[in-house]
This record gives structure tokens, C-alpha cells and sequence, in this order.
């Protein structure tokens, strides 16, 4: 690696070169693929008391 050349260790620990951002609900959709078949909460109330 040659002087002035960051790896990828460097870039990984520069924080001021990420962003957050929020993602429009039609991206979200986009990015969904399958059926929900069981949720969380038919688990949960399953479960023997």
C-alpha cells in the first residue's frame, strides 16, 4: 500500500462518511418477497399455560 492510501480497515472506522436515511415505503415493497403464513403472535399463543 503505497502513502496516502487507505484500506478498507480505514474506511470501515470513518465515521463521518456515513448516512442514514429513510426508505420510502415503495422501496420497503420492493425489497418484501413471499407470503407471511405464521406470525410472531400465533407462536406465542400456542405456548401451554
Amino acid at each position: 500500500m503505497s502513502i496516502g492510501e487507505t484500506s478498507n480497515y480505514d474506511r470501515i472506522n470513518d465515521y463521518a462518511s456515513v448516512r442514514i436515511s429513510l426508505a420510502r415505503p415503495q422501496d420497503i415493497k420492493a425489497w418484501s418477497f413471499g407470503e407471511v403464513k405464521k406470525t410472531r403472535n400465533d407462536q406465542l399463543s400456542n405456548l401451554p399455560s
